[in-house]
């Protein structure tokens, strides 16, 4: 029983620090306010026509919202990554208390993953490769350090 409550609070540490850094974005570091790109269009008729000076306001509405959800998700990705490093390295370099070690580790490599998962579709293919590679290396390393 007692293996049972200390796996549960180390999962617990590794669940609420991935939501405490996602309420610290989202706290201190708000989303930007993006541009409404669409006028509404009334239906009337069977044909409904959008000038070419309309679609090329959107488009260049979209452009500028999409740059800046790209940037915003950019930082983002990068706060998460740097608190799940700094997790991980605590984690690692906890000796004296095994729930809170693994807890922060596992918590840290949830903010890695949380990150990359956000800021996916912005990274090319070889990144993707390379940063995959990497999370599967330190998640090996991770597990033969921490669970013997």
């Amino acid at each position: 029983m007692k293996n049972l409550k200390t796996n549960i609070l180390a999962w617990a540490i590794a669940i609420v620090l991935v939501i405490f850094v996602s309420v610290g974005i989202s706290t201190f570091y708000s989303s930007p306010d993006y541009e409404e790109c669409y006028r509404p269009i009334t239906l009337e008729g069977p044909n409904v026509k959008i000038s070419a000076e309309e679609i090329q306001e959107q488009k260049v509405c979209m452009d500028k919202n999409n740059a800046l959800r790209e940037a915003y998700e950019k930082n983002v990705f990068l706060i998460y990554l740097v608190a799940g490093f700094i997790a991980l390295i605590i984690g690692l370099i906890l000796k004296g208390n095994k729930i809170v070690s693994f807890g922060l580790g596992v918590g840290g490599l949830g903010n890695i993953i949380i990150g990359f998962l956000r800021y996916w579709r912005y990274l090319g293919d070889y990144v993707r490769f390379i940063a995959v590679g990497i999370l599967l290396a330190l998640l090996i390393w991770f597990a033969y350090k921490k669970i013997r």
